[in-house]
């Protein structure tokens, strides 16, 4: 028979596990919230853009402009990382705590792209958050006068930003405009709003000249400069040769009538010659037999086109080719043409 209902003991709640408890129940209230109309879909990114996850999160509006807190999972996201979310960015721009039911995010809109290159070139984008204020003095007849509008940009704290130093400059403008805006850093705070190896990096900027001759605005760069482009590491399961052809062409001229004898060199990555070589030639164009091509057998070739009266043929142009069949590794050269003379 089983135990009436006023017989049975209750849960024993003081055993000294109160925490993991109340831990569980709200962790999992709280996750039962989310799929409930209050919860929306987010997208959690990196301080690069490259690596993101959809999360449900919980959105509430601020008292301030363009700032919202978001309610989200424990362990989603630090300070510094952006939360998409009405398909507009924004930064994670103070320190992420929880109450081990969830992380509470404050986010701020990212109204501005910056852009700027890395040592080797690449071009890096960056929402950001951009503020200004405008700087105020006393000229000599204590007029007050105002200056020039000071930018301050907040964006993540990373490998890539921590770069950026004084008199870096960069676009903060309407790149659409003939002579967009320019600034240049006066002042990068990489520490005030840095939590550990998460944060964020404030740069205070003054405006500058717009450079026509350095400064690309098609790509919203300053003081752009080409990338620097790494020869790539031969793979040692993958021989490189380099086929070279010579000849006693001068200028890779080709005179009517005259024998012209061609060689190539096969060497490897480290300039070495490769051994096992079996040399072919061709050429593309024989214009009706008058180019005559002689393979020599011995790795060279012999060339002739045509004789002194087939001067129809001045200008014209063909291309010569030694392949490495026994590798595949090939080399051309283009050979033109002209009279006697």
């Amino acid at each position: 028979m089983s135990e009436s209902w006023y017989l049975m003991t209750t849960p024993n709640q003081m055993s000294g596990f109160e925490n993991d408890y109340f831990t569980d129940y709200a962790t999992d209230s709280f996750n039962e919230l989310l799929t409930t109309f209050v919860g929306d879909d987010v997208t959690i990114y990196n301080s690069t853009l490259d690596v993101s996850s959809v999360v449900k999160g919980i959105v509430q509006s601020k008292d301030k402009k363009n700032e919202k807190q978001i309610l989200l999972p424990l362990n989603s996201c630090s300070v510094g990382m952006y939360i998409k979310y009405k398909n507009l960015y924004w930064l994670i721009t103070e320190f992420v705590n929880d109450n081990k039911m969830y992380q509470k995010a404050v986010v701020i809109l990212c109204n501005h792209i910056l852009k700027f290159q890395s040592p080797t070139g690449t071009i890096l984008s960056y929402p950001c958050i951009d503020t200004t204020t405008s700087t105020m003095g006393l000229d000599e007849s204590n007029t007050i006068t105002t200056g020039n509008s000071i930018h301050n940009i907040k964006l993540p704290f990373d490998a890539n930003t921590v770069l950026i130093n004084t008199d870096r400059r960069f676009f903060i403008d309407d790149l659409s405009v003939e002579i967009p805006q320019v600034f240049f850093v006066s002042k990068p705070n990489r520490t005030e709003y840095k939590f550990g190896d998460k944060g964020l990096i404030e740069l205070t900027m003054k405006q500058d000249a717009y450079n026509s001759q350095t400064d690309r605005k098609d790509l919203g760069i300053c003081n752009y400069f080409e990338p620097i482009v790494e020869p790539p590491i031969p793979d040692p399961d993958i021989p490189t040769e380099i086929v070279t052809i010579t000849s006693d062409a001068v200028n890779n001229n080709i005179k009517l009538g005259l024998l012209y004898t061609f060689s190539a060199t096969f060497l490897n990555e480290l300039g070495e010659p490769v051994d096992n070589v079996i040399s072919e030639y061709s050429v593309d164009n024989t214009y009706g037999g008058k180019v005559i091509l002689i393979d020599n057998g011995d790795g060279t070739c012999t060339v002739k086109v045509g004789s002194y009266k087939d001067t129809e043929l001045c200008t014209e142009q063909f291309v010569l080719t030694c392949v490495d069949t026994q590798h595949e590794f090939s080399s051309s050269v283009l050979l033109t043409i002209v009279g006697l003379y």
